[in-house]
């Protein structure tokens, strides 16, 4: 698969709920045939596994996390995550930032 970097790669992108309007966004974006969006929970062993399959049949692979932001929780996925993502690659996580006061 190219999707204007190396054969094979893929971004896996896990959040807990993903909304319609995020979802139609995605699929309709010409990159979308790189992307994989995976719902549930990024620590449930049933997302874990899929992501690892996925992991593993790609050579590049960015993974982006829209979960639970709390630090025991993203301690727990960056365990389970960071060993997959590509060497040069990046795991994100999303909404580190939630507010701001001035």
């Amino acid at each position: 698969m190219q999707c204007g970097g190396p054969e094979a790669s893929m971004v896996l992108g896990i959040d807990i709920d993903i909304r319609n309007h995020n979802r139609e966004a995605i699929l309709s974006h010409p990159m979308s045939k790189c992307i994989e969006m995976i719902q549930g929970s990024s620590i449930g062993k049933a997302v874990a596994q899929q992501v690892q399959n996925r992991a593993h049949s790609s050579k590049k692979v960015i993974i982006f996390l829209d979960s639970n932001h709390t630090y025991n929780h993203v301690l727990q996925e960056l365990q389970l995550y960071a060993p997959l993502v590509s060497l040069g690659s990046y795991i994100v996580v999303v909404d580190t930032k939630v507010a701001r006061r001035n």
